[in-house]
């Protein structure tokens, strides 16, 4: 993976291209971390081949420089040039592009022709395009060679290439234009080392002449003019007394620049003054004390006290130089005796070294292979062999990620970038912190599947309820229609008995009424008969005929009133169908399912036809039907609930893995490979203590814990939003894998949580 691949034109381009591989390959950082530009006959092989050929370089690639000119090259497929499938498939890929426009027409952005400003467009929301507005071929390649030679050192946690410093104001791992950004207990201790006062500032004329005196020793230190900082230094004590300004410095640059054995006996007693001066909570001025002290004692050759010294140095406050004058006293001594003590020693002590910081280790390392080739390169064998193990546990935690991730979750991710077992340390370095890289953009990617997930099976679960209670509401409203039917029925067959029981009523009146008049009718031919012959016979006849026309009455009443009752019975009825058809069609309009209308729809077909049986069978269809659909929704449910399982366990296997990888990758060697990684992703590293939690779930509670060692990853202090976009969904998610330990669930608590509830 470690190549750089050139993206541009060949026909405007070639030469350029030829020149800035040239000068790439003279790149020691290059050379180095083990990146190397594609020759020019492999670019142009790439050409002639299958476009995919091509592109699966371009992903393979750990840089992509793209050059635009006045023209993008040819067209290779839909519409597009071969330049821009390059850079889709290089920001698809996570390699990082670095575009320029090349040449004078560029001293704008106005200049671009329409072709260039579409691709110019397309990487500007993505990448930062450089603007080289010249033809010159050397610039061009120095510029764009520096600009990978940066981020190379910014990848390795550097602002700048690094350089042993000619500053002789510096102290290594506390530059003084980085003071302001220490913590402030360190702050407060080099201020009395970096800011001599001014003149200005001062309230007497003698105050005043020290201030001019150790501001003019300043200059001195930071223009690396030795002789002429000590000349004001030592005036400064001799005319004003001795000051920590003056004695720090004095005894730091006879130390460490000393060359003689009055140099060494000078720090010594500068040293002495110095050390009246120091307060107990001075931990990293004692520890640069002690420092100058081991250091001197090392040249003149008492390495019994240098080591003791330096070990102190150590104790009070670990620094890069302690370590490396103390590995020093362990080479000078290896280099006299042979004894293998010094070796372990040496080894031991660099190894410290290079996971305090390891640009400082290579800083070290060139001097010391200068000084003592042979011990030396004993030495870095050793550490380069224990440290082996780490490199191949942290490829390792890749790769198994990496596969966990495809099987598990079918996602894909680019081949780790291979480390040669004789690899450089800054090689493996660099590597190391693309591994540290991919490795949180893959955990980041997984978090990001992992919360999809959760959202979308929570969704499904919401449905379901909804699903649930409208399903409930429609059988109620269905049960409660046919409840009311049958009701309705139960009332019609109560007023259809009244019905029949009227209808003989009026039948029999109808009888009796026709039984009367048959009978006046006799009793009027009789009494007819009766006056014919005898008025004496006739009068009695007529009493009968009156009789029997009063009876008549009565049996005519009573026939009305039976036909009465019969009609108002039979109204009745009919008033009660027509409540039947309305309250059937009222829950008709209420009801949404169409299965369920399709029940109601043959019951409101013919009303009065309607019997209980119909009402029966109706009931039994609805409990059928709502049988198929709870058994329907509760397979759905389980189906939900199972892959809520399998999402509670890869979880619980992402935390695992998230907590192992910053424990053993974001921890390691102080920190020291997370630089890529927090400024592609954002991000930001503390030690555990300082966030106040120790893996990554337990950021969820607010409890102690006893022990917190290593680093974590944050944003703003919070540990949730390195890893998720949502840190309440998050931490519903998280809280999602403790539920086995929650107690067994009652039937009706696991019917509910069949439903999310």
């Amino acid at each position: 993976m470690d190549n750089i691949f050139f993206s541009f034109s060949f026909s405007e381009f070639k030469p350029l291209v030829e020149h800035i591989s040239k000068r790439m390959g003279e790149s020691v950082t290059l050379q180095r971390c083990g990146l190397k530009p594609f020759h020019l006959a492999q670019l142009e092989a790439f050409k002639a081949a299958p476009l995919e050929n091509s592109l699966q370089q371009v992903r393979n690639s750990r840089y992509m420089i793209c050059l635009l000119g006045q023209n993008i090259g040819s067209e290779a497929e839909s519409g597009k040039t071969y330049i821009e499938l390059e850079i889709e498939a290089a920001l698809e890929a996570d390699v990082d592009v670095f575009a320029f426009l090349v040449g004078p027409e560029y001293d704008t952005l106005g200049n671009m022709p329409p072709a260039v400003r579409r691709v110019y467009e397309r990487l500007s929301d993505c990448v930062t395009i450089g603007q080289l507005a010249t033809n010159d071929s050397e610039s061009v390649a120095r510029q764009i060679t520096n600009k990978l030679e940066d981020d190379v050192w910014q990848t390795l946690g550097e602002e700048e290439k690094l350089t042993l410093a000619s500053d002789l104001l510096d102290v290594s791992g506390f530059p003084r234009h980085r003071l302001d950004r220490l913590p402030d207990s360190i702050r407060k201790q080099l201020t009395r080392i970096y800011r001599p006062g001014t003149p200005d500032n001062t309230s007497s004329p003698l105050a005043a002449d020290l201030a001019q005196r150790k501001q003019w020793a300043y200059q001195s230190l930071t223009y690396g003019h030795q002789e002429q900082a000590l000349k004001n230094l030592q005036k400064a004590i001799k005319e004003f007394g001795s000051d920590f300004f003056s004695c720090f410095w004095l005894s730091r640059l006879y130390a460490l620049h000393g060359t003689r054995e009055e140099h060494w006996r000078s720090s010594h007693q500068y040293a002495e003054t110095l050390e009246k001066m120091l307060k107990d909570e001075d931990t990293l001025l004692t520890s640069l004390h002690l420092t100058h002290l081991g250091r001197a004692y090392c040249f003149q050759k008492d390495f019994a006290k240098a080591e003791s010294l330096l070990l102190q140095a150590i104790e009070s406050y670990p620094t890069y130089e302690a370590l490396e004058f103390l590995a020093e006293v362990y080479l000078m001594q290896r280099e006299q005796n042979n004894n293998i003590e010094w070796l372990h020693k040496a080894v031991d002590t660099m190894s410290s070294l290079l996971r305090f910081k390891l640009s400082h280790y290579v800083l070290v390392a060139d001097r010391f292979t200068e000084k003592y080739p042979y011990t030396f390169t004993e030495v870095n064998t050793e550490v380069s062999h224990k440290l082996d193990s780490f490199y191949f546990n942290m490829h390792k935690s890749l790769s198994d990620n990496q596969q966990w991730a495809k099987q598990r979750l079918s996602l894909s991710a680019p081949q780790p970038p291979a480390l040669l077992k004789d690899a450089a340390l800054l090689q493996r370095a660099y590597v190391a912190s693309q591994y540290v890289w991919q490795n949180y953009r893959l955990l980041r990617r997984a978090s990001s599947q992992l919360t999809t997930r959760y959202i979308n099976l929570q969704q499904q679960l919401d449905q379901l309820r909804e699903q649930k209670k409208f399903q409930d509401q429609e059988h109620q409203l269905l049960s409660e229609a046919l409840t009311e039917a049958r009701d309705f029925l139960k009332a019609r067959h109560e007023r259809l008995e009244k019905v029949i029981t009227a209808k003989e009523q009026e039948q029999a009146a109808h009888r009796k009424l026709q039984a009367g008049n048959i009978m006046g009718v006799i009793m009027f031919i009789a009494m007819g008969a009766g006056f014919n012959q005898s008025p004496n016979l006739g009068i009695p006849l007529l009493v009968g005929f009156i009789l029997t026309l009063c009876i008549r009455a009565v049996f005519s009443k009573k026939k009305a009133k039976a036909v009465k009752s019969s009609e108002e019975e039979v109204n009745y009825v009919s008033e009660i169908n027509r409540s039947l058809a309305l309250s059937l069609s009222s829950f008709n309009n209420k009801i949404v399912q169409i299965e369920l209308k399709t029940l109601l729809h043959p019951l409101l077909e013919e009303v009065e036809k309607l019997r209980e049986s119909d009402i029966t069978e109706a009931e039994h269809q609805l409990t059928t039907l709502y049988q198929n659909q709870s058994e329907q929704l509760n397979q759905t449910a389980a189906t939900c609930q199972q892959e809520l399982a399998l999402l509670r366990h890869q979880t619980s296997t992402w935390l695992t893995k998230v907590n192992e990888f910053e424990q053993y990758s974001v921890s390691a060697h102080s920190g020291q490979y997370n630089h890529l990684m927090t400024r592609k992703g954002r991000i930001d590293v503390a030690r555990k203590v300082e966030l106040g939690s120790g893996s990554l779930e337990s950021a969820l509670f607010t409890a102690e814990e006893s022990s917190l060692t290593g680093r974590a990853l944050h944003l703003d202090g919070d540990r949730l939003k390195a890893w998720f976009d949502d840190s309440i969904v998050a931490r519903s998610l998280i809280a999602l894998t403790d539920n086995h330990t929650q107690a067994q669930p009652t039937t009706q608590q696991q019917t509910n949580h069949e439903y999310g509830q």
